[in-house]
């Protein structure tokens, strides 16, 4: 039923482009390789053919239902429909297609099979052959690729992108840090509130922190009014803020302070030693 909605007729050419999105996110979320391929070629193609056409095409492919994508399309709101764009300088039409590496001021080692580019005080991405992802931001400071996601930081702030240079978090994040291994955000707003948010820009936690440490073997570390607590990175509050110092995970044990004593606690959140 979710598929056959791409064929109805939308008020808004926005609102087909947001279902292809929802589409491309939740094909990529369940490894549902031929679906993600047709949906990115879709998008790639909506400025040359009709966005109505595309969805109508998407519409008559068989898939298997995705659990997520139903949730994604019922909800006007999701991420993908927040993000805005604005008109960067145009391009070079040589430029928009692939990239002299020896052009560049700096080229990094290929992370995900995508390298970062320097030209001045301008970052881009391309991959290995030099096809140029692009990306509808000025880019001032760019992080590698891992597990399909990276974070950008633009003259607003910091966002995240996939592959195909789409935003997933808008750039408006005074800070921001992927963790591919736990496929988390730690990411703050303008009024330094902290939360935690899955690969699709979804927000995990209820509670607002003053600050997110590293996510690692499954949990995070958080301080709230000067205490310290911790978060698995599904959003879960494990334990209250209690703790005067509180540190990181590693090897299954944390280190933290309470009562003036130091000890270490494990992932269970029982003191060890």
């Amino acid at each position: 039923e979710a598929f056959k909605s791409l064929a109805e007729p939308a008020t808004k050419p926005q609102e087909h482009t947001r279902r292809l999105r929802c589409i491309l996110s939740a094909s990529e979320f369940h490894g549902r390789t031929a679906l993600s391929a047709l949906a990115s070629a879709l998008l790639a193609e909506a400025s040359r053919d009709t966005i109505e056409r595309c969805t109508q095409r998407l519409a008559q492919e068989m898939f298997a239902p995705l659990p997520l994508l139903s949730s994604l399309l019922e909800n006007p709101h999701t991420p993908h429909s927040q993000i805005d764009h604005y008109t960067l300088p145009t391009l070079p039409a040589e430029e928009c297609l692939r990239v002299d590496f020896g052009q560049c001021d700096e080229v990094t080692a290929a992370s995900d099979q995508i390298v970062r580019y320097r030209r001045g005080n301008r970052w881009g991405y391309a991959y290995t052959d030099g096809e140029r992802i692009v990306v509808d931001r000025e880019i001032i400071g760019a992080y590698d690729f891992e597990e399909g996601r990276a974070v950008i930081r633009t003259p607003r702030g910091y966002g995240l992108i996939d592959t195909s240079g789409r935003l997933i978090m808008n750039d408006v994040w005074e800070q921001m840090c992927w963790y591919s291994a736990e496929n988390v955000v730690v990411a703050a707003d303008g009024m330094g509130h902290w939360h935690l948010y899955d690969r699709m820009g979804r927000q995990l936690t209820a509670v607002a922190c003053d600050w997110l440490g590293d996510a690692s073997e499954g949990i995070v570390v958080a301080k709230r009014n000067g205490k310290f607590g911790y978060f698995t990175t599904d959003g879960t509050k494990h334990t209250d803020f209690l703790y005067e110092e509180a540190y990181s995970f590693s090897n299954g044990l944390a280190r933290v302070k309470y009562g003036g004593n130091y000890y270490h606690i494990d992932t269970t959140f029982h003191r060890k030693y």
